[in-house]
């Protein structure tokens, strides 16, 4: 065919991965868990954002893991690093420039409940 328009269109970009077909932090676009339900969802201002969810035969730690892998994947280098509580608590600081991020990865109890919280600092 001479002179004419292809029969499709270019191809589309691909997406980020984003597991649960959301983002668990919309600014950071940090997918939410794979295989997990999402409980609860609130974003707030300054890209702050709790998420709280539901995931079976996974700990804290592998959880926590999978955030930062995201986070670090973007850019952002851990700048520090907390565990808390019997290990239900884990958090960083992160860096990117001169922005900073608090990311807190809790387990509720011995359940298989998560919340994950975003918080800039600056």
């Amino acid at each position: 065919m001479t002179g004419g328009r292809p029969p499709f269109g270019p191809a589309p970009t691909p997406a980020p991965q984003n597991y649960g077909g959301e983002y668990a932090n919309e600014v950071l676009r940090i997918p939410t868990y794979p295989r997990s339900r999402t409980l609860d969802k609130r974003e707030f201002g300054n890209g702050n954002s709790r998420v709280r969810f539901r995931v079976e035969g996974v700990n804290v730690r592998m959880v926590y893991n999978f955030f930062v892998d995201q986070i670090e994947d973007a850019g952002w280098a851990r700048n520090r690093y907390e565990v808390e509580g019997q290990n239900r608590t884990w958090q960083g600081v992160y860096q990117r420039g001169i922005r900073l991020v608090r990311v807190k990865v809790q387990q509720e109890g011995n359940s298989d409940v998560y919340v994950l919280e975003v918080t800039f600092l600056q």
